[in-house]
């Protein structure tokens, strides 16, 4: 038997812009935020504003990105699953090498 409330997500979203730099501020103050987040709320927030444009939540998009010299870059892993939600990028992406450790896809 189906439940609906097993389908509703329970991540706290932030509606405005100060909602947004609230829950930023107290983020940056975990441990268990990425190292390019932690003490730094305006990184935090970038994160995820960012995340928030391909449908992540907060506490998703502030493990989604590795940053590069300053440039926040989406993780191997946040692509896989961007792309696997929706339908509609899976039909352009394929599997070009596989391994049991790694695999390449062109889009």
């Amino acid at each position: 038997m189906s439940d609906d409330k097993s389908q509703t997500s329970l991540a706290i979203i932030p509606r405005t812009f100060d909602e947004t730099r609230a829950l930023s501020e107290y983020l940056s103050n975990a441990s268990l935020v990425p190292a390019s987040a932690r003490k730094q709320p305006h990184n935090a927030m970038a994160m995820i504003m960012a995340g928030a444009e391909i449908g992540l939540a907060p506490m998703a998009a502030l493990r989604a990105y590795h940053v590069i010299e300053g440039v926040p870059r989406l993780t191997a892993d946040t692509m896989h699953a961007v792309i696997l939600k929706r339908p509609d990028l899976v039909a352009y992406c394929q599997p070009v090498e596989q391994s049991p450790t790694r695999v390449t896809w062109k889009a």
